[in-house]
């Protein structure tokens, strides 16, 4: 069975005059060679769980730090650093550094959104996994 392909042309990252295929099992092809738009299978699913793992202790931290500085009365750490990190997939953490240092608990924007937060990357990370795991196995049959 012929692949179909779209010549794509003019694009931002293609020298003038450079020809490039997307075929519809998700690979450029330029110049024949082959350029993989699943940044996942590229990088490989472990990168993924270390930044995961990574963030997530950061954002814990954070957390606890947070606390021991407010009950000491010292400088805190602002609501957006520890929502963003919580956002950009430290969740988890910040859940666990909530629950575990008793911090933010009462305010709606960290006990409703934090947890909603990891419901939506949870969702994303299975979704990204089961991606990887099917391009990994199209790839492996096809070249």
């Amino acid at each position: 069975m012929p692949k179909v392909t779209k010549e794509i042309k003019g694009t931002g990252h293609l020298d003038r005059g450079t020809n490039a295929n997307l075929s519809t099992d998700g690979r450029i092809t330029c110049n024949d060679t082959i350029l993989r738009m699943d940044t996942l299978t590229a990088w490989g699913p472990n990168a993924l769980l270390a930044y995961l793992a990574a963030i997530n202790v950061v954002t814990f931290a954070l957390f606890c730090l947070d606390k021991a500085r407010a009950v000491r009365g010292a400088w805190r750490i602002p609501e957006k650093v520890l929502l963003g990190c919580s956002a950009i997939g430290g969740a988890a953490g910040g859940l666990l550094g909530m629950r575990i240092a008793h911090h933010k608990t009462r305010k709606p924007l960290f006990y409703l959104g934090v947890p909603a937060m990891l419901i939506v990357q949870a969702a994303l990370l299975a979704w990204l996994m089961q991606e990887s795991a099917t391009s990994a196995a199209f790839f492996a049959t096809t070249l």
